[in-house]
């Protein structure tokens, strides 16, 4: 085979493997395969396929398997290449809520009430109202006990 019909042959199969990769990312994640998720972002990344959905998908991966540390980098990733992208930073707001970082889940919050209102599903809303409620009076509490 000449270098020619080499070069073609790759580019032909460059582009199954991306949309075989993608999809088998996306049925991993939603049968909560998280590990070999992580497996195919990699093939994904090395294929130059950066798209933010994907960073995502990473970052809730890692957030599912309990490694907080790796899904904020994660979201950090996400949110370089999509800085608006709403499920990315209520992502942050519960890594910071477990964290206990109330102040820093709190600011996300109104960032992305401020910013991202009309991006939300009436659900997400509610939770996040509801959460910034029960975490101003944590926080109203947690003062009060100081002085």
């Amino acid at each position: 085979m000449g270098k020619a019909n080499r070069k073609k042959q790759r580019r032909t199969n460059t582009g199954v493997t991306d949309m075989a990769t993608e999809q088998t990312m996306r049925r991993q994640m939603k049968n909560g395969e998280y590990a070999p998720a992580l497996e195919t972002l990699v093939k994904i990344i090395k294929q130059k396929k950066i798209k933010p959905e994907f960073l995502y998908d990473g970052a809730y991966a890692y957030f599912k398997l309990g490694d907080y540390e790796r899904a904020t980098e994660w979201v950090n990733n996400t949110l370089t290449y999509a800085p608006g992208d709403i499920p990315a930073r209520l992502l942050l707001a519960q890594i910071c809520l477990l964290e206990h970082r109330i102040d820093e889940s709190l600011a996300i919050f109104e960032f992305v009430l401020a910013n991202g209102r009309d991006k939300l599903k009436s659900d997400d809303l509610n939770e996040i109202l509801n959460c910034k409620c029960k975490l101003n009076k944590i926080l109203t509490h947690n003062n009060s006990q100081l002085a």
